[in-house]
Formats: C-alpha cells, structure tokens, sequence
C-alpha cells in the first residue's frame, strides 16, 4: 500500500509523540528523495517549447517517470509533469490526454483513473479533470487540507539544519500545493501573506522572537521578505556568520543541546569553529594546561621517589 504522509523531519517526529492526539502533515518539510526508476519506466516526449504560439516549432525533449501510487507531494509532482507534457505537446482534446495518462499510470493510479473514467462515459476535458483528481484524492489521507493548515499554524518549526531563508521557502513551496489539495477550491485554500508572516515569527528561535520585540521591528508592517532579512541579519551578528551549519545554529539558539566535542587539533582552531573567541575549559582539552604542568611534575617525582624508598 502506498504511503499516504511525506516523510517529516526528525524534529517533527519528536514533536508528534508528545501529543498522542497530532496528525502528522500531508507534506512535511523534508523534500522527497529522488526516486531510482528503471529505464522501462521512464517515457520521454518531444514537446513544443512556445506551444502557445502555433508558428514556433522548437521543440525539446522532457522525461517523465511512470507513477503508481506514492506520497501525496510525490503524486502532485507527477501531475505537474504530466501537464506540461499534454499541454507541451498541444493536446487541447480530451481522448488525447486520456490516453497519455494511461501510458503514464499503473497499478493503483491507474485503476483510480480507470474507474472513474467508466463512471463518467464521454472523454471529455471537463470528465479528464475529475479523473485526476480521482487519481489525487487516493494518495491523500482525509482532511489532508485541514490538518497541514493546522500544523502550519501551530506547529511548524524552524528545523535546525535549515536556515530561515530555506524554512521559508520551502513554507512557501508547500503553500503553493494547497489549491491542488483535496477538495479542489483553488487559490482559496491557500494561506496569505499575514498567516505566512505568523508562521515565520513563531517558528523562528525564541531569541529572534524577542528581538522583534526590542527592536519593534513589525511596527512598519514588514513583509514576508523583509523578515527574512531580519533573521538573516540576526544570524550575522550573533553567530559570526550566516546559520548554514547546525553548529552556527547551535550558537544562537538555547533550544538546542550543544554537544561536547572532543578535541583534535589545537585550541584555537576549535574555539575558530564554534565562531567563539574565548578560550576553552581544560576539560575539552587533551594536553595539560600550563599552569597545572608544575603540580603535574611534583607529583611524579614524589611518586619516584617513593618507588625508590620501596626498593631500598
């Protein structure tokens, strides 16, 4: 049986055991791998490049995977390709795309596809779009829509491995698959520009939070963007550099345990690391500390000396 949930961050996954009673999202923010496909599975087709204008004959070619059942952003993303194929290749009536679709289906999607073909009767372009969304509805869970709005509302975090400009963009991405959800209102089921705003402010770090406030930064009515350069800011100033790494990230958030680390090279390279330029407690050090050599030394002798005294 086909997955019904994208795979989520570890980070969301710990958060979902806390609360026994949370639906896990429809998509998460963790991008699906590409999957390995055999060359059997793998249809190529030449598609106009302007199909729009009738007069340009450029034409490129475009390979598209075959698709029987997944997750739900991975069905999406197969539905994105298939219509720049039907469209591409100027498929403007409905027997055409019905049978492109059959070449592209198998298995569960094509049997969701079948079905509800034989239901409706005339290949039509209107009866075409109720199939797919037949197809679309089979990989989404129920009330997929309603429950990654919650969590996109009152859940979602920043992971620790993404910056703010990365958390950001992908909210976005998944915001731009919410009109392709079940039930199929369009733009209407998308969240605007003030909720993605909350959602950016709330799952940022607890001290960029507060600086938003010492600073009255929302006084002006920023935009989403102009938000997203705040915390690019933040993380400049308080991490020495831009938050690419989980150790820059570790700097400037509370929230995360930072981890001891064990000590290699010398103690200068590893304080460079951290974006720190303090020196280090002698425990993460492998070497003496200089002014416990002398202790370290007496102690020896006197150990020796005693040797000796045992021998005499």
């Amino acid at each position: 049986m086909a997955p019904t949930h994208s795979k989520p961050l570890r980070g969301d996954k710990a958060s979902l055991r806390k609360d026994r009673y949370a639906t896990p999202p429809a998509i998460g923010l963790a991008r699906p791998k590409r999957s390995k496909h055999d060359s059997s599975e793998i249809k190529k087709f030449e598609i106009f490049t302007h199909p729009d204008n009738i007069e340009n004959k450029q034409k490129h070619s475009v390979y598209v995977p075959m698709f029987g059942g997944g997750t739900p952003e991975e069905c999406l993303c197969f539905m994105d390709k298939a219509k720049t194929v039907y469209v591409g290749q100027r498929m403007w009536e409905g027997p055409l795309r019905y049978n492109l679709m059959k070449q592209l289906l198998f298995g569960g999607a094509l049997a969701a596809f079948n079905n509800k073909a034989s239901e409706l009767g005339a290949k039509t372009m209107v009866h075409f779009q109720k199939c797919v969304k037949a197809v679309v509805s089979q990989s989404f869970p129920h009330k997929a829509l309603a429950y990654l709005k919650k969590w996109m509302r009152n859940a979602v975090q920043k992971p620790v491995d993404m910056t703010m400009r990365e958390f950001i963009t992908r909210v976005r991405e998944i915001n731009n698959y919410l009109p392709d959800f079940p039930p199929f209102e369009g733009e209407y089921q998308k969240l605007d520009e003030e909720e993605l705003i909350k959602i950016a402010k709330n799952g940022s770090p607890v001290k960029w939070q507060n600086e938003i406030i010492r600073q009255d930064s929302d006084k002006n009515d920023p935009t989403l963007d102009e938000y997203v350069q705040f915390f690019d800011r933040l993380a400049t100033s308080e991490g020495k550099t831009v938050t690419y790494t989980a150790d820059n990230l570790r700097n400037i958030d509370d929230r995360i345990p930072r981890k001891q680390t064990r000590l290699t090279g010398d103690m200068d390279d590893y304080s460079h690391s951290l974006g720190e330029s303090t020196t280090l407690p002698h425990h993460h050090c492998r070497q003496t500390p200089p002014h416990l050599q002398f202790h370290t030394q007496s102690r020896n002798l006197s150990t020796k000396f005693k040797n000796q005294q045992k021998n005499w």
